[in-house]
Formats: C-alpha cells, sequence, structure tokens
C-alpha cells in the first residue's frame, strides 16, 4: 500500500526529523530520530535543521525543557545537540549513520546518543543498531549497549493519514531488570510544525507513567 507522494517527500521527511527520549537507560538529552521511547533507522533530511522543545511531566518528578537542534548533514547521516532549558545541564550530542542496503531489504542504521562532557551527571555515551521497514505500518527493532545498561527494543509506526502518525515501543531498562511501554502519536500542522505526545508505561514497582509533550519547527525549505 503507497502513501501519496507529497506525504512521502513532504510531511514524513519531517516527522523522521523529530527527537526522542531513551526512557530509563541514563540518556539525559541529545537523543536522535525516533518513535516515542526508541531510535529507528530514519534519519533526518538533508540540509533541514529541526528545532525542538520538549518536556516530561510524571507525578512525583519534577519536570524542566530540553531544547534541541537535529540536522541532516548527508543522505545518510544525522547529527544533532541538545540541552536543559534553565538547568545545568552540560550540551550533549549525537550521530547517526545510516547503512546503505540492497533494494528491498529494511532500513539499517548505527548511532551514538548522550555524548556530553560531562558523563558523572549527564550519564554515559549509548551506542546503538537498529533496523527500520518500510512501508505505512512499520516496524523497528534493535539494541543499545550503553555502560551497566544495555536494551533491547522494539517499536511500530502507522501513518493513519497524511498528517497523523500512530506509535507505539517497547524497551528493556535498569540493566533488563524492567522496562517501558510506550503508546503516543504525531500530528503535523502545515509543512513546518509536528506535534508529538505519548505516555510511558514503566514496569518498575513504584514507577509512575510519565507524559511527553514535543514541538518540532522545521527551519529548512
Amino acid at each position: 500500500m503507497h502513501l501519496p507522494r507529497t506525504f512521502t517527500r513532504a510531511w514524513l521527511a519531517l516527522l523522521v526529523a523529530a527527537p526522542t527520549t531513551l526512557t530509563g537507560i541514563t540518556i539525559a538529552h541529545a537523543s536522535p530520530s525516533g518513535l516515542n521511547n526508541i531510535p529507528t533507522a530514519d534519519v533526518a533530511p538533508t540540509g533541514v535543521p529541526v528545532v525542538q522543545v520538549y518536556t516530561t511531566l510524571a507525578e512525583g518528578n519534577s519536570s524542566h525543557a530540553i531544547l534541541g537542534v537535529k540536522y541532516g548533514a548527508t543522505s545518510r547521516v544525522e547529527i544533532g545537540v541538545d540541552s536543559g532549558v534553565g538547568k545545568r545541564y552540560s550540551p550533549a550530542f549525537q550521530a547517526k549513520l545510516q547503512v546503505p542496503l540492497r533494494p528491498g531489504l529494511p532500513d539499517l542504521a548505527l548511532g551514538v546518543a548522550n555524548l556530553s562532557t560531562n558523563t558523572a551527571r549527564d550519564g554515559e555515551p549509548a551506542w546503538y543498531a537498529v533496523v527500520s521497514t518500510k512501508g505505512r505500518l512499520r516496524g523497528h527493532a534493535g539494541h543499545i549497549l550503553q555502560a551497566n545498561n544495555p536494551a533491547l527494543f522494539v517499536g511500530a509506526d502507522y501513518a493513519a493519514s497524511q498528517s497523523l502518525m500512530l506509535r507505539a515501543d517497547w524497551i528493556q531498562t535498569n540493566d533488563r531488570e524492567d522496562s517501558t511501554a510506550s503508546l503516543g502519536f504525531m500530528r503535523s500542522f502545515g509543512r513546518r510544525v509536528v506535534f508529538e505526545g505519548w505516555a510511558s508505561f514503566p514496569s518498575e514497582s513504584g514507577a509512575k507513567t510519565a507524559y511527553t509533550i514535543k514541538l518540532n519547527y522545521v527551519l529548512g525549505p
């Protein structure tokens, strides 16, 4: 089943430039393009900077805003930097390389997130590999390597319309002792504004449901 050309070339390209927060694996910020809480093999469009502001709310936990920028350095390379707003976070960086495969095969990407100059405060870098299928309904799966906290993850997204995408994912947390599942959506408003929202459901005893809201603004053409 094929999507309209205007969807695949414009709106979807903007969506894959949005960041994600890798919940529960000590990644504070500077996370790569992805679903709710996992990365995908997508990369930001070439030459297109995307500014994002997002926050996560949970009962009993303080919240703060994160400001980030993602950029497609080439057709297969994404880079980015994020930092807390009003908090004393060190800037954190991320990079992702989409590996070319034969036509018809899923997309493959290798990347690293949370490259910070202050690992004691912001956590260790997370290296990962991920594969993503193609089409209106896509599947994603991969593995994250992080000091004392490796994690497997899976997810799926569905293009319900030209302006709405539904997303769900699951990731291991706390050194594989627990996990976090999530449900969310992305909604575009014109060519430059994309809103995201999702709920994360941690399995850890006593952990509360977390709600993330995010606004993306596309600066490119």
